[in-house]
């Protein structure tokens, strides 16, 4: 066993090593007697023992992960996914062993252990793969991704299988009946995938797994994704249709080009490596954000300087409307894509923006101050620097600089002007 960064490192350099593209081992690569041949599937396996104070090892249970996860929503095809599972719950020796679809989450294994002593006993199983769907698309959107993801990165089938073996002081060793039979199963997955890539391109690689049985297809999730994003295109074509002669497409266009552009600024400089720096990039969204303010604020005063009271109220609600109008229409067209590639993310993303800009209506004027504070610090709370990166995510994704943030300048353009 190592550790998890020697291991995304050897499966980088084994990469790096096969297409003989990755900086210092491009000089060495493979001989081509290794190269010549096309990777069908790759299995990691990444193994670890646990230490006497564990609880798991008090109770001497092996833990056992199958994990098929990969970034932005990639996923192995499902035939092999279920080939593996299936031939390990058969082991003799992992029968006490919890098999889980997802990296280890201590929150979600407390709650699996609260619901089967609480919960009755008819919805023991909707509880326990009800919280395994949600560790598996939790795992998806957020992460800890597998050391296997970049292999998946690059079309090839991959999945981590995580084994926990007990350890006992008095041995100091792995129980070797287990071990046996873990490299025995090893030995039947690798027989069994050698012929089993002919059958494997008639399946699915977009699906949820509540458990190592069971699976939730894209024909079943897009039902509930399309009534969660549906607002937001009711909403736009009501504004369409009844405000379209009314509409500032002037302001809407001047609000929807600065955000997208604000957002086009993040992105390119994430793509340029700087992601990882999270001070370097935090600092270049204040600096955008306060670009954006002034534009808004320019945009907003100027054609309100020379109107009363009551012209300047109905232009204020004719402006907002406008770029709630833009606003829906930009969450329709990004979340439409993602529920088709990533319906974990997209879904999560949809429960958030949906209610925020489809459901407020903007008949009156001008908000009041307290409208204003509790909608400041909303807007603060929900802010990328402050929240968001690096707690919802580890990092600026393209999630966060292509979606999150233009749908929150023009949440911020409404709320806030």
């Amino acid at each position: 066993a190592v550790g998890k960064d020697d291991l995304d490192a050897t499966i980088h350099a084994f990469l790096g090593a096969y297409l003989g593209t990755s900086g210092e081992i491009a000089d060495r690569p493979l001989p081509a007697s290794f190269t010549s041949f096309m990777i069908r599937q790759v299995i990691v396996i990444d193994t670890d023992t646990q230490k006497s104070s564990d609880v798991a090892a008090k109770q001497s249970k092996p833990q056992l992960r199958i994990l098929p996860q990969g970034r932005r929503g990639v996923l192995p095809n499902l035939d092999f996914v279920f080939a593996l599972t299936k031939i390990f719950k058969s082991a003799t020796m992992w029968k006490d062993a919890r098999l889980r679809m997802y990296p280890h989450h201590e929150k979600l294994v407390q709650l699996e252990h609260w619901a089967g002593k609480h919960l009755p006993q008819k919805a023991k199983q909707y509880g326990a793969d009800l919280l395994g769907m949600v560790g598996f698309a939790r795992s998806l959107v957020v992460g800890p991704y597998p050391p296997h993801s970049p292999v998946l990165a690059r079309g090839i089938d991959a999945v981590t299988i995580q084994a926990v073996f007990p350890y006992t002081a008095s041995a100091g060793q792995y129980r070797s009946p287990l071990a046996a039979e873990f490299v025995q199963r090893l030995e039947q997955s690798i027989r069994a995938l050698s012929n089993l890539h002919e059958r494997l391109h008639h399946s699915v690689t977009q699906y949820l797994l509540p458990s190592p049985t069971k699976f939730v297809s894209n024909g079943e999730y897009t039902y509930p994704t399309v009534l969660v994003i549906l607002p937001l295109a009711i909403r736009a074509a009501s504004l369409a249709l009844v405000d379209l002669e009314r509409f500032s497409f002037a302001v809407a266009l001047r609000a929807g080009v600065a955000c997208v552009g604000v957002a086009a600024f993040i992105w390119t400089f994430a793509e340029l490596g700087m992601v990882g720096d999270l001070s370097i990039m935090n600092t270049l969204l204040v600096l955008a954000y306060a670009l954006t303010l002034l534009a808004l604020t320019r945009i907003s005063g100027g054609a309100t300087s020379r109107m009363n009271v009551a012209d300047e109220d109905e232009l204020s609600r004719r402006d907002r409307r406008s770029i709630q109008f833009v606003a829906c229409l930009l969450a329709v067209y990004v979340h439409v894509p993602m529920a088709l590639a990533h319906v974990s993310l997209a879904i999560v993303s949809a429960l958030f923006w949906t209610p925020v800009l489809a459901f407020p209506t903007y008949k009156g004027g001008k908000r009041g101050a307290l409208q204003k504070m509790l909608a400041g610090a909303f807007l603060f709370v929900s802010w990328p620097p402050v929240w968001v990166v690096p707690n919802a995510f580890p990092e600026y994704t393209m999630y966060v600089t292509s979606v999150y943030v233009p749908l929150h300048l023009l949440l911020m353009s409404l709320w806030l002007f």
